[in-house]
């Protein structure tokens, strides 16, 4: 009878029996250390999800993975290759003038899926005059829709002047992510002034860096997306550094968190803890009940600020559409719609590591009731 007392003990300490108001209390102390755990998720999740995303984005409407400058038709069996010419514009139209690249391609070929579902690309009517992809924003700030036309002034290199193009809007855009929707226009295989490079999508288990120097090695003067988007990526490589800074800064509360919820506990059940000593149980025993019950409690908060934090991860695009519609401008250099990513092995193992931090300084913090005879326990 007397093996089954911890387990009684620990399990009406935990609420068994006793009322929800006991139970409320009793899982308050663990109340912060289920937000750090929601917010580690939450933050894990969309720094995971963008950063995928801000990937995909550089690779499949930004450069390619690989950027060759000039004509590049001597590709692998297993990669794509895109011929692109690029040249500064002004357009006009009846309300409006802005500046913004013009990126001639050609439509049927360079539209693939991936950029499609990217730029969430919506046609009109192909057959038209001189057609063009505009995003969303650039058609708001002219005043434009599909089937309506506007004048590009576009530079002519050979002829040394500007001259005025009438386009069609044949398809609109919308990305996400603003400074590409407010700079980018594409022309549907116009010949244009301007430089011209063709765009390697490579096929995956392709080495990137191989790759670009087998190309290299042929003459060609070769880029990879990385490195033509290199500030982009150091902010990314930021803002993943400031995220672990802040796990370790989280481990450390975590750590003081589970030893204050242990305080709370034996402050609590000091008469108890001294009516066990007196039935018999060694401090050892009594160590171990107080740290089975708070390292339950722990875990049970680190679990529930898991689940809240993948909720909260899974409401991520509506919150981002709720900011963008608040037209913030520092929202115009992140993506405001993403596909959310939750990386479950990470978090789990972050929140492991976060349990085992917890579960060592519960050892430590707990050691006072091994040593601690019955008169201290109580009288103190």
């Amino acid at each position: 009878m007397k093996s089954s007392i911890p387990e009684i003990y620990i399990a009406r300490k935990l609420g068994q029996g006793k009322s929800m108001k006991y139970v409320l209390a009793s899982l308050r102390p663990s109340a912060i250390l289920m937000l750090i755990s929601a917010l580690l998720v939450f933050s894990l999740s969309f720094i995971t999800s963008m950063t995928d995303a801000l990937d995909m984005m550089m690779r499949y409407l930004g450069s390619g993975d690989l950027r060759v400058e000039g004509v590049f038709d001597d590709g692998a069996f297993d990669e794509e290759l895109f011929f692109v010419k690029e040249t500064e514009a002004l357009a006009m139209s009846a309300e409006d003038t802005t500046a913004f690249v013009v990126k001639s391609v050609d439509f049927d070929s360079y539209f693939i899926d991936e950029r499609k579902e990217l730029l969430r690309l919506s046609y009109g009517e192909r057959d038209v005059l001189n057609p063009v992809a505009i995003s969303d924003r650039i058609a708001e700030a002219l005043c434009v829709s599909l089937g309506d036309r506007f004048s590009l002034m576009l530079y002519e290199e050979d002829k040394g002047r500007t001259r005025p193009l009438l386009v069609t809007v044949a398809a609109v855009f919308d990305s996400g992510y603003r400074e590409f929707d407010e700079s980018y226009v594409y022309l549907d295989n116009m010949d244009i002034s301007g430089r011209s490079y063709t765009e390697i999508i490579l096929d995956a288990g392709v080495d990137l860096e191989q790759r670009r120097l087998e190309i290299a090695g042929e003459g060609y003067s070769v880029k990879d997306y990385i490195s033509l988007n290199s500030a982009l990526y150091e902010n990314v490589r930021f803002s993943s550094a400031v995220l672990y800074g802040v796990f370790a800064l989280l481990s450390v509360l975590a750590a003081f968190f589970s030893s204050n919820i242990a305080y709370e506990y034996t402050e609590r059940d000091r008469k108890d803890i001294g009516t066990l000593r007196l039935l018999g149980l060694e401090g050892s025993c009594i160590r171990t009940i107080y740290f089975r019950m708070t390292a339950l409690s722990v875990l049970a908060a680190l679990v529930s600020g898991f689940v809240l934090g993948v909720l909260a991860s899974l409401a991520i695009p509506s919150l981002l559409s709720f900011l963008e519609k608040m037209d913030y401008a520092a929202l115009g250099a992140y993506l405001t719609s993403f596909e959310v990513k939750i990386p479950f092995g990470l978090v789990s193992a972050m929140l492991a590591l976060l349990f085992t931090v917890s579960s060592a300084s519960l050892r430590i913090s707990l050691s006072h009731l091994e040593r601690a005879n019955v008169l201290e326990v109580v009288g103190s």
